[in-house]
């Protein structure tokens, strides 16, 4: 049709001028006189018809009109919409990247679901073919695989600072043993998306708003668009995220007790292991299982604002447990364990706490055949740990000067000593022909020679690398103040609060020795002598244990402080051979799910002299910190309320709840008048030797002093060394006491105003106690907000 009109046009042309001109079709003449004109007339007419404005008003058809009006609207609005796509599309991806970038930098970057939001992105980019393909399908690739996770959960501050190193890392971190299908030529790909989001951000963030002049619709689209998402995810289910968070937790527990049978002896659980293996293959899958259960957790820490305020504090917790269990890996990047004391005091002290429950359990017989399997252990374990050094010798990881002497001269043969007389502790419970006994004297010969091997190793090729650098450095201080004792505060700000309590108590102590000299009718100086006296003799010694309990039973009862039920023991026993250098006095807790066996105050053994037991007014206050209200009630109540707080708690015991405990009774009962004033001395003399020792702590790991300057400032060598041996291989181990402390004293305060007048000291204590042993700023957020 289009094509007629043109023709139809220029013969409407010629007949309209024929009638114009007034041409009749009989003279020829004047037809043939009137052609030009016609013919020009015509002309015009046909011209004006072919041309586009005069065929679309001729051709002005209403519905072809209205067709081409809709398709030239379908068109605009497909413009538009892939314009919107794309737009967000990139705004969606530049708000992950950029979050994720700004995290990479953050301690806290656990607090994001990374590797999901990566998935997203990258799923998303592939559809919109943002991005080829296969650059898109490595984008995923990558952002699942665990060792992305966990060096951005766990490894934040010193992950890399770029996207193109990002990526570089995730290529290159096949070298640690995790296979990548990212190559180079599609980390190229996945590096112009990352320049492309850049530039996006970058205008964004100029505010050239021009350059996208639908970015602040896409924006808004996007956030609506994410709330949606969000209001969808938390109708999914508070209860089934809650159900997940508990199958963690469960699961969590029982790896940690699968690869740590020691630690499910500690707490009463049955296990059919009864030693660690150490060997490379089994930290391996350990530390693989571990990463799983990280993955898990990330992938429900979208619902972690929905759960109950309770709930909450649990899942904190139950992060910061796997992080701390991950954490030192990932600081060497390697497996060698450098820990002496895993190799040593660990095994010593577990089968010394196996034969000590054998005097309460019936299953004699069962427990020297266990104690025999882990003699029988041993052996090729001390084989593993040598093996552990070697690798770590190569690496430059190497255990420090002090803990390689005092754990290969000193600790070592201690436990030599204690491994050559299990036979004929067997022997005294078992008939002295029992196969039992036997199998032990075989298993502690081999056992005693493998450790004297380990220990010539230790002397022979450790030391003399050994590393003098005990300090963990400023960042890793405050990191482990924050992650894992949970306290909002820094290093120096500590530091500052412990100089402060160390000038109030040394106040004190001169006040009091002040008084203490005019009672006494002596010198102020010769105060400390006239009231250092010692027991006679190791029963005159236990007399006085005995007596301090049974007052500091009747204190108690007398003040209210603490719930005591109306039949209170505390179990006394002499200490096992060979402890009496470490302490005067400790407290073996009660495996918190059995029923039939009970903890254990152990007294020190002494050898005879006065130099081997304590001064009689240091009794009491030793009586107080471990056992009565000290360690002992502490675990009795922990026991009472044990199945009132999810289990896998308790594997993650916190000394600065523990510690910090008996530090805050044995101040109470100070503050409360229980202790005489030669006790109060003594107890005054402890919490001021504590307190340095915790500054000098943090001065250490700070890099503030150095060892040199810890020993040459009126610490004796072997004072320091007892002290700063397990300061510079268990950091914030001073800090466990102290400022355990003055947490407890300062959440004591905040539930004191919350309460009001229907505050009650011992309502206090028992709320304590009842959350079980999570650190006590937790403790603080679940009483507070109770």
């Amino acid at each position: 049709m289009k094509k007629l009109v043109p023709g139809l046009c220029a013969i409407l042309g010629f007949w309209f001028s024929a009638i114009c001109l007034g041409v009749e079709t009989t003279p020829s003449n004047h037809i043939r006189q009137a052609l030009p004109k016609i013919f020009k007339c015509g002309l015009i007419f046909f011209l004006f018809a072919w041309s586009l404005p005069g065929r679309r008003a001729l051709c002005a058809d209403p519905t072809r009109l209205s067709d081409q009006a809709a398709e030239f609207k379908r068109e605009t609005n497909r413009r538009d919409r892939a314009l919107r796509k794309e737009f967000l599309s990139d705004i969606a991806t530049l708000c992950v990247m950029d979050q994720m970038r700004a995290r990479l930098q953050d301690i806290e970057v656990a607090q994001i679901d990374v590797w999901k939001q990566l998935d997203a992105c990258f799923t998303g980019a592939q559809k919109l073919h943002i991005i080829p393909e296969a650059a898109a399908a490595s984008g995923i690739a990558a952002a699942r695989d665990r060792y992305f996770l966990r060096m951005v959960t766990l490894y934040g501050e010193m992950a890399p600072k770029t996207y193109n190193e990002l990526f570089s890392d995730l290529g290159s971190s096949a070298k640690l043993g995790y296979p990548f299908t990212v190559h180079p030529p599609q980390q190229e790909l996945i590096r112009s998306l990352t320049v492309k989001i850049d530039k996006i951000l970058n205008t964004v963030r100029a505010g050239q708003w021009q350059s996208y002049p639908m970015l602040a619709y896409a924006c808004k689209e996007s956030g609506e668009q994410a709330a949606a998402d969000s209001s969808h995810a938390a109708d999914r289910t508070v209860s089934q995220a809650s159900t997940d968070i508990e199958q963690l937790q469960n699961d969590y527990w029982e790896v940690r007790l699968r690869y740590k049978p020691e630690r499910a002896f500690d707490l009463g659980i049955p296990s059919h292991e009864v030693l660690t293996d150490i060997s490379f293959p089994a930290l391996q899958r350990y530390e693989a299982e571990l990463s799983q259960l990280n993955i898990r957790l990330q992938a429900l820490k979208i619902h972690r604002k929905s759960l109950p305020h309770r709930e909450r504090i649990y899942f904190d917790f139950l992060e910061s447990l796997i992080h701390s269990d991950l954490r030192p890996r990932l600081l060497h990047r390697s497996y060698p364990i450098v820990d002496l004391r895993d190799y040593i005091s660990y095994p010593w002290g577990y089968i010394m706490a196996r034969k000590e429950f054998l005097s309460f359990s019936k299953e004699t017989i069962q427990g020297w055949e266990e104690i025999a399997r882990i003699l029988e252990k041993l052996p090729n374990y001390y084989k593993e740990a040598e093996s552990h050094l070697r690798e770590g010798l190569a690496e430059g990881n190497i255990p420090n000067k002090i803990s390689t002497e005092y754990y290969g001269s000193k600790v070592a043969p201690k436990a030599a000593e204690y491994y050559a007389k299990l036979p004929a502790f067997a022997a005294m419970s078992l008939d002295r022909n029992h196969a039992i006994v036997e199998r032990l004297e075989h298993a502690s010969t081999r056992t005693i020679r493998a450790l004297g091997s380990f220990t010539d190793f230790l002397n022979r090729e450790v030391l003399p690398e050994a590393s003098q650098d005990y300090a963990l450095g400023m960042e890793e201080l405050n990191w482990r103040l924050k992650n894992q004792l949970y306290v909002n505060e820094d290093a120096d700000q500590i530091l500052r609060r412990l100089e402060t309590r160390l000038a109030e108590l040394s106040g004190d102590l001169d006040r009091l020795k002040i008084e203490l000299a005019h009672e006494m009718k002596v010198s102020v100086a010769e105060v400390h002598n006239n009231i250092n006296t010692t027991p006679v003799d190791e029963r005159e010694m236990l007399r006085y244990y005995h007596d301090a309990i049974i007052r500091a039973e009747n204190f108690i009862r007398l003040e209210n402080l603490f719930d005591l039920p109306s039949s209170f023991k505390v179990e006394v026993m002499s200490g096992p051979s060979g402890m009496h250098e470490d302490a005067w006095a400790f407290y073996r807790p009660v495996p918190i799910f059995r029923d039939d066996i009970r903890g254990i105050f152990y007294i020190t053994k002494s050898s005879g002299t006065s130099q081997d037991m304590p001064p009689i007014p240091e009794i009491a206050v030793n009586t107080v910190h471990e056992a009565l209200p000290g360690h002992d009630l502490q675990f009795r109540q922990f026991h009472a309320f044990r199945n009132e707080i999810p289990r896998y708690l308790w594997l993650g015991e916190s000394g600065f709840n523990i510690e910090g405990w008996a530090m805050y009774v044995t101040d109470l009962m100070r503050r409360k008048g229980f202790f005489t004033k030669a006790e109060e001395y003594f107890c005054i003399n402890q919490q001021i030797s504590f307190i340095e020792y915790a500054i000098w702590e943090i001065k250490l790991h700070a890099r503030k002093v150095t060892w040199h300057d810890v020993v040459t400032d009126g610490m004796t060598q072997s004072e320091s060394q007892g002290y700063f041996q397990d300061s510079a291989l268990w950091p914030l181990r001073m800090l466990d006491f102290t400022l355990g402390q003055m947490e407890i004293e300062r959440l004591k305060e905040e539930y004191k105003k919350a309460k009001g007048k229907a505050y009650s000291e011992a309502q206090f204590h028992r709320d304590f106690l009842k959350e079980g042993p999570m650190p006590t700023s937790l403790i603080g957020k679940l009483l507070l907000e109770d």
